[in-house]
């Protein structure tokens, strides 16, 4: 049986780096000089759920969208493509001894609506990986009872977001549909990079 094993304390620095270079690399097909190419990071914090647990999310997700005049019959009209890579770190409690700890892993295709202030609506294949564990009430100690595991998933999201050319603030709607731990959230991000 195929097992798939990240180091907890190296994944998040990992993920992070990744998000980084995928927001700083342009792509290097079909450039004309009139289409335009927006890639920003959004970075947030924000509140989950899988019933009956509830906990803290870390939204992080690298975003790109270009948007290209198309000349039609009509006269020019605009094409976008929107892509959006999510991570979410989601860790918390039922009760003081019970913890869930596990991350989420999207790629997203979507499309905005506005300008200065738009609404986004994405969608796309993911993954899901992590574990629940007990705490000791006499030591303290954690004992992971169900896991690690790795899912297949589907994750959806909608946002609104406001911003000038270089910065923004949004907030975002987002869930994972997966056979283990099925969530939903809510999340207020800050962006950095260009946004339009």
């Amino acid at each position: 049986m195929l097992s798939i094993k990240v180091p907890e304390k190296n994944l998040w620095f990992k993920s992070i780096l990744i998000l980084i270079f995928s927001a700083c690399l342009t792509p290097m097909y079909g450039q004309t000089t009139d289409q335009t190419d927006n890639i920003w990071i959004s970075l947030g914090l924000g509140m989950y759920s899988t019933e009956p647990v509830t906990g803290v999310s870390i939204y992080t997700s690298a975003n790109w969208k270009r948007i290209r005049p198309v000349s039609t019959n009509n006269g020019t009209q605009s094409r976008e493509l929107y892509l959006k890579m999510r991570i979410i770190k989601n860790f918390g409690s039922a009760s003081e001894d019970y913890y869930q700890n596990f991350w989420e892993f999207g790629l997203l295709y979507g499309k905005s609506f506005g300008t200065g202030v738009q609404f986004i609506i994405a969608g796309g294949i993911g993954a899901v990986k992590g574990y629940e564990s007990i705490s000791d009430p006499v030591t303290g100690i954690h004992t992971e009872v169900s896991g690690p595991f790795f899912k297949p998933g589907i994750p959806v999201e909608i946002g609104l977001m406001a911003s000038g050319k270089n910065a923004g603030l949004g907030v975002c709607a987002y869930a994972d549909f997966n056979s283990r731990w099925a969530f939903y959230g809510v999340s207020l991000n800050l962006l950095f990079g260009r946004i339009r």
